[in-house]
């Protein structure tokens, strides 16, 4: 398995729980390993989640105050072409396509994908494509190449797919970074598949407010002697337990890959236990390829 392949259970240790535990609902970054008999999620239980569709329109209305308040007009949006990575089954999807031109889903997840092509059909949603991508260097000519990438439905499991543009004016991923091994072939990938002066727009969990990390309340030497062992490694293998996100980590993160107009905030909160729970605040960030 390659380095920007991570795997992970659907019911894991949260990397950094924010004074929580993890089994809410999100997107996520995580290796197919090649066949269904590997794949860890079921994207129809997870569009079943509770806080899953919730947390999905924040998400989607805090892309576009990021935009708008990059001074991108809502009009312009609509000739936008957009790469989303870690789509899962589409929860976020489904609101990304009224608000542009054409929206390209990636995950490494075939459940995912499989429910995404069920979910959000090509014969209702003609403007969407979703196929299972592993992001990397080798993004770029892959998609320039228009390399045939799969693109399983619960009809034909097999189907393959080209990439419908090889660069893309956006690129969103929401809630995923937390889940990445790897970050390197994450953010290169990413931003290679953007287009010149393309916007990257990330949205990611914070520490829950007046919370402490349980990195600092747990042996942290037995988690990551131990970690969530699996196959390939993840965010929860061995040696790969961080801190919570922060407005601060996203911008250094984010200007450490050369991206200019850089911006983080703290929007709002997430509902991903219902109203009750502990209620994370959303982190997002933007910037721009030179």
């Amino acid at each position: 398995m390659n380095s920007q392949e991570t795997t992970h259970s659907h019911e894991h240790v949260h990397p950094h729980d924010h004074g929580h535990s993890h089994g809410h609902a999100h997107s996520h970054w995580h290796s197919h390993g090649g066949g269904d008999e590997s794949d860890l999620w079921s994207g129809q239980d997870y569009l079943a989640k509770p806080g899953v569709l919730e947390v999905a329109q924040i998400t989607h209305q805090s892309i576009l105050h990021s935009l708008a308040s990059a001074g991108i007009d809502v009009e312009d949006l609509k000739r936008w072409d957009v790469l989303e990575i870690g789509s899962g089954p589409g929860a976020v999807t489904k609101h990304l396509l009224p608000t542009f031109a054409l929206v390209h889903a990636i995950d490494l997840s075939p459940s995912m994908i499989m429910s995404l092509n069920s979910y959000l059909p090509s014969s209702s949603y003609p403007s969407l494509t979703g196929t299972l991508h592993a992001l990397s260097s080798s993004s770029a000519k892959i998609f320039e190449d228009g390399e045939p990438l799969s693109s399983p439905t619960s009809e034909d499991k097999s189907r393959k797919i080209s990439p419908p543009k090889a660069q893309f004016d956006l690129a969103v991923s929401n809630l995923v970074l937390h889940h990445v091994d790897d970050v390197d072939p994450f953010m290169l990938g990413a931003i290679g598949l953007l287009k010149k002066g393309g916007w990257f727009v990330l949205t990611e969990f914070g520490l829950v407010e007046n919370g402490k990390d349980k990195e600092e309340e747990r042996d942290v030497t037995r988690m990551n002697k131990e970690g969530k062992a699996l196959k390939g490694g993840s965010v929860n293998a061995p040696d790969h337990y961080r801190p919570a996100a922060s407005v601060e980590s996203l911008t250094e993160l984010f200007k450490s890959y050369g991206l200019v107009d850089v911006y983080a905030e703290k929007r709002g909160t997430l509902p991903v236990f219902g109203e009750n729970g502990p209620q994370p605040p959303c982190l997002i960030v933007r910037g721009r390829k030179a």
